[in-house]
């Protein structure tokens, strides 16, 4: 049973009641933060029902429930960027981030109204998810953290747009309880390994900038029509999701990529060693192995060098690893096409380079696999 708007008003003295009241006449009920918690709680739920684990779940698990991960999301799977926020990675995550969404939600989705606020906090959610492919698309990403933060934003923007229409005490506690959630989660993941500050960031700052817009203040009548602000927020939302279909650059997933390498590399390897070993039992000619190197162990190997070759957007670290191969592989290359020169000419001279060539790439690749163990 809530109370009516006078009786509140008559409780609470030196305006705090007549904050509140016009916050209760504004949006009566909450309902969009419970639904939000209970659809957060159902997906991990149902993820630890089919044995998803409790607190670590893996990557892979994350990823089959709509985790983030550049190289998928960007390759066209763009729902990620939207699903990703309402998949956790283990309990003591999903109950920080609802946590959190309960303590503030309900204030806020009273200033905004149900519509508003659900749009604003999937808008967040979609802002956060963004900031985090562009800044780490090789890092997975999961939780409602994005949206959570952004909604502290609209808190903070409403603080700073329309601080006069509320009372002092309860403005100085909203300050410091915003202050404290968004200065301590932001040092706390500076310090944490896993933490994804892209998300926090790229939410909150989107849900402080679209508040800035749609923020009514507590005087504006509670008749009034929020359809426009709906409207802004959806149109900002789907113009921010075409946005990136068309301009994020795609990611290319350096462990699918090294997986398809390995492929065509046992597949080459083997077709040269069969080849090799029928040499020398007889069954094949010098030119009989030279034909088979040249066409069946070195245009797949060069297509797959020249292919590793054209993947952009990479860190640091799997730039170097991905050049490392790349070297590798045209020191494989340059030493079977001088042994098939040798083969066809009986040249002795193009026989010792191959072997020259070949003990170079066996070299930088033993050094390549020592240094990624």
């Amino acid at each position: 049973m809530t109370m009516r708007t006078a009786e509140i008003a008559a409780v609470v003295p030196d305006g705090v009641g007549q904050f509140r009241a016009a916050l209760f006449a504004r949006t009566p009920r909450v309902w969009a933060t419970p639904l939000l918690v209970a659809i957060n709680v159902a997906v991990f739920a149902a993820m630890v029902a089919t044995g998803v684990s409790l607190m670590s779940p893996t990557i892979d698990a994350l990823m089959k429930w709509g985790a983030d991960y550049a190289p998928r999301t960007t390759a066209g799977e763009w729902w990620r960027l939207v699903t990703n926020t309402f998949v956790h990675i283990g309990a003591v995550h999903i109950a920080m981030n609802m946590i959190g969404l309960w303590q503030i939600g309900a204030l806020v989705e009273r200033l905004l109204g149900h519509r508003t606020f659900l749009l604003v906090y999937l808008f967040s959610g979609l802002c956060g998810s963004l900031a985090s492919i562009t800044w780490h698309p090789f890092v997975v990403s999961a939780g409602a953290s994005g949206a959570v933060f952004g909604v502290y934003g609209v808190l903070a923007a409403y603080l700073v747009r329309h601080r006069g229409s509320i009372p002092r005490p309860v403005l100085v506690q909203l300050q410091k309880s915003t202050v404290f959630f968004i200065g301590f989660n932001l040092l706390f993941g500076l310090q944490q390994k896993g933490i994804d500050m892209a998300a926090h960031t790229g939410g909150l700052a989107g849900g402080f900038l679209v508040a800035l817009i749609v923020a009514r203040p507590l005087t504006t009548p509670p008749t009034a029509s929020t359809a426009w602000r709906d409207l802004v927020v959806a149109a900002l939302g789907v113009a921010l999701f075409a946005g990136a279909v068309l301009f994020v650059p795609r990611a290319a997933d350096v462990q699918k990529e090294l997986s398809n390498f390995q492929a065509v590399e046992r597949g080459v390897v083997d077709a040269y060693n069969g080849a090799l070993e029928g040499r020398r039992a007889n069954r094949l000619s010098d030119v009989d192995l030279a034909n088979i190197i040249d066409r069946q162990v070195l245009p797949p190997w060069s297509q797959a060098r020249q292919h590793l070759g054209t993947l952009g957007h990479l860190p640091a670290q799997e730039a170097q690893r991905l050049d490392d191969i790349a070297r590798y592989m045209a020191l494989r290359e340059q030493g079977w096409a001088a042994f098939s020169q040798a083969l066809r000419t009986g040249d002795d001279a193009k026989a010792g380079e191959s072997r020259a060539l070949q003990e170079r790439a066996d070299a930088l690749l033993k050094a390549t696999n020592k240094g990624n163990d």
